[in-house]
């Protein structure tokens, strides 16, 4: 098993995760598992399904093996005036 399949099986069992949680789960290095997600995501394996604040100023990525589903709002036609009608 290389070091992609060990990672996205890591990412298999949880619902998400950031890098530094893969690399705490699998004992590789941050910047392996940096890596890595690239090629997982490029391959469609995993997908980026948005951030996590860590502090006041700082995101990091947030990752998962399930893509997110879309959200969709069943309006007839939308306005600039929509959200003024709610």
């Amino acid at each position: 098993m290389n070091i992609s399949d060990e990672i996205l099986t890591a990412l298999e069992k949880t619902e998400s995760a950031t890098v530094s949680d893969i690399a705490d789960k699998t004992g590789f290095s941050k910047m392996k598992v940096s890596a890595a997600m690239h090629h997982i995501i490029s391959a469609g394996k995993a997908f980026h399904i948005g951030e996590v604040p860590i502090s006041k100023s700082r995101e990091v990525n947030l990752y998962s093996a399930k893509a997110r589903k879309v959200q969709r709002l069943n309006f007839e036609k939308q306005s600039w005036l929509s959200p003024l009608m709610q």
